[in-house]
Parts: C-alpha cells; sequence; structure tokens
C-alpha cells in the first residue's frame, strides 16, 4: 500500500488543459458530421440497369478537408471507429440506410486497410438493405453498391484475398437473382482496374453471373502466385462448379453448343484442380520421408483430399452428362457415340473441334421440344 504524503498540497490551475480534450473532440465530431451529411447526399444509388458508367460512385473521395478531418483523429481514431460503428448500426436498426451506409464509408475512409469494414458495407448494402427496400430496380441498385464497395475494398487491400472471394460469391449467389440485370452490364470499368494487373479483364456484356464470378475466383488463383496468397482449397473446387452452372444456364435457354464450351471449360478446370492436388499429395509424402510429424500439416492434406473426392464425383458426373447431351445433339448417332466415348475417356479435343462444325449438330428446329434435359438435381 503507498502511504498518502504528508507535504502541502500545491494548488495547479488545470482549467485550460481540462477544456483541451472536450474541444478537441467537439471540432471533431463537428468535421465528422459535415463529412457524413454529404455522404449520406452520395449513397443515393443511381437506378440505371444499362450500365455503371454514369452512376455516381458509392465511395468517393475525400476532399482535403474531410482527410484533415481524419487526421485529426490521431490517436482517437479507434475511439471514433467504435462510436461510428455503433452508430451506422443503430442508423441501419433504425431503417436510416444512407445515413448506415455513410458512416461505414467514413470508416473505411478513416481505416482503408480495415477488411472487415469493407466486407460487412458490401454484405449490408447487398443483402439486408437490398431485402429491405421495394422493387427489383431499388434492390438491384443496392447490391450493385454492395459491390461497388467489394471492389473498391479489394483495391485499396491487394492481398485482401478473403474480401476478393466475398466479391466472386456476391456475384453467384445474390447475382443469380438478378441474371438479366447483370448480363445487361459491361463489368469492365468496375472490375477491369482491380483485374488488370493479373492480366485478366472482366467478361463482356451479356456473360452471367457465374461467369464473372468463374473469373473472379481465377484472378485469386493467379494472386496465388503472384502475390502469395493463402488460397483455401475449396477455391480450386468452386471455379469449375461456376463453369457448369453457365453451361447450365446456356442450356436451359437452348443454347446447347455454347452450354456444351462451358462445360470444356469447367472439365479444365477440374483437370488443373486434380493435378494440384496429386502435386500437394506428393509433397506431403517428402515432408514425412523427412521426418516432419503429419500432424503439423493433417489440415491441409484433408483439404486435399476432400478435393480429391469433389473431382472424382463432380467431375464424373459433368462428363456423363456432357456425354449424354452429344449423343441428343449430334446429327448422326454414330458420330456422336463416338464424341460422346472420347469425353467419356478425358479426350476433349475431338469435341473442341466439332463444336464449331454446323453439320455435326441438329439444328434447333429438329430438337425444340424433343430434348431432354440434364440437371444433375434431377439426377
Amino acid at each position: 500500500m503507498t502511504a498518502l504524503s504528508h507535504a502541502p498540497i500545491v494548488p495547479v490551475n488545470r482549467k485550460p488543459r481540462s477544456l483541451l480534450l472536450p474541444i478537441t473532440l467537439a471540432i471533431i465530431l463537428l468535421i465528422l458530421a459535415s463529412v457524413v451529411a454529404r455522404l449520406a447526399h452520395q449513397q443515393r444509388p443511381h437506378m440505371a440497369v444499362a450500365g455503371i458508367e454514369d452512376s455516381p460512385p458509392v465511395l468517393a473521395e475525400m476532399d482535403v478537408g474531410e482527410l484533415a478531418g481524419t487526421l485529426m483523429l490521431a490517436g482517437f481514431r479507434g475511439l471514433a471507429i467504435d462510436l461510428l460503428w455503433m452508430r451506422a448500426t443503430s442508423a441501419k436498426d433504425a431503417g436510416r440506410f444512407y445515413e448506415s451506409v455513410a458512416l461505414f464509408q467514413l470508416i473505411s475512409k478513416t481505416q482503408p486497410q480495415f477488411e472487415t469494414v469493407w466486407e460487412y458495407m458490401a454484405w449490408d448494402m447487398a443483402y439486408n438493405i437490398a431485402s429491405e427496400v421495394d422493387g427489383r430496380e431499388a434492390k438491384f441498385a443496392w447490391f450493385l453498391s454492395g459491390l461497388q464497395a467489394a471492389v473498391e475494398g479489394s483495391i485499396r487491400n491487394p492481398r485482401a484475398e478473403r474480401l476478393m472471394r466475398y466479391l466472386a460469391w456476391m456475384f453467384i449467389h445474390r447475382g443469380s437473382r438478378f441474371v438479366p440485370e447483370v448480363e445487361a452490364i459491361d463489368w469492365g470499368p468496375l472490375l477491369n482496374p482491380l483485374l488488370a494487373p493479373a492480366g485478366l479483364q472482366a467478361p463482356e456484356p451479356g456473360a452471367s453471373p457465374y461467369a464473372i464470378g468463374a473469373t473472379i475466383y481465377r484472378f485469386i488463383l493467379v494472386n496465388e502466385e503472384v502475390r502469395g496468397f493463402r488460397v483455401p482449397a475449396f477455391v480450386r473446387r468452386i471455379l469449375p462448379l461456376n463453369y457448369e452452372h453457365d453451361g447450365n444456364l446456356a442450356r436451359n435457354r437452348g443454347r446447347h453448343r455454347e452450354a456444351m464450351r462451358h462445360y470444356l471449360q469447367a472439365l479444365d478446370a477440374w483437370r488443373e484442380t486434380y493435378h494440384w492436388a496429386e502435386a500437394r499429395s506428393a509433397s506431403f509424402a517428402e515432408r514425412e520421408a523427412a521426418g516432419e510429424d503429419p500432424r503439423s500439416f493433417f489440415r491441409e492434406y484433408d483439404q486435399v483430399r476432400i478435393t480429391r473426392i469433389n473431382h472424382d464425383r463432380q467431375e464424373g458426373a459433368l462428363r456423363r452428362k456432357l456425354a449424354q447431351l452429344i449423343r441428343e445433339l449430334a446429327s448422326n448417332p454414330q458420330q456422336g457415340e463416338s464424341l460422346a466415348r472420347q469425353v467419356m475417356d478425358r479426350d476433349f479435343e475431338p469435341l473442341r473441334q466439332a463444336i464449331e462444325d454446323d453439320a455435326w449438330w441438329r439444328s434447333p428446329s429438329h430438337i425444340r421440344g424433343g430434348i431432354r434435359w440434364y440437371t444433375e438435381e434431377s439426377q
């Protein structure tokens, strides 16, 4: 226990110092309030679905005054972010969506390397707020705003592999509800700044959400080598599944030859996945032979095992589906059976050439109403 001192207490004038903190906080709050007011006005998403070039950006750049206000937070930045987060959540719960998004945007500008806020902001707009508003056009506008947030966050954080995965999943999962709107947009202006460093580009207008999602997953796998991403094994499994979904969509619209092209893309991706799994399995054997405890890489080993099981099941089912579709579409039954057998033997080159030859296939008038649909869901 520390003894109390009997020395005389010397009065000290602390008033100027005691007022410094409240005055500073008041100035900061005034700056933040003005920023939020301006940002809230900017958050009203553009309702046009024909393109995104004319849409006001959801993530507009701060001006010099706003940046100065952010810098003034200094050591209070963590506290300010906590308070802003609580205020943003309360605003969303109360239905003040524009205010909520503006506050989350302010957090992202204050902490641009805070991946969680970008992911939360994208999810909140694309899922939560989009579910609250009425009308398909308004719902799609909020979905688009969520995509813009995820892209901006990925550009600001080039090693944010998880955020990029979430961007791909948003296209696949939520975008499947807006297939016509997604296909009507040129996604190059939004996605190419993210994809270009890896030598990739967004698909042309008319691409489905599955094709766009697959492109982003491919971008992630490229960055595994370029930037040293630690990519979960399931990304290698979900990539071919998206190509297959794209093929199913084309097939169900009657575009059967296009469907076969997408199925071949999926089979090529499964082949890449198989080679990756084989290489990983060989590395595990080498590590164990070198004396490393297998328990140290058990989780990696288990993911590779799951990947190989998925490959055997999904890739085999896809080959059977494609082979049967060839039999149904081929104008010559003998030639169709030959192509189908080659596909079952994983010899895909003859089919690639035959797809481009009109003489191989029945005309749409001959197959309309008579074609059988082969979906994994109905088998």
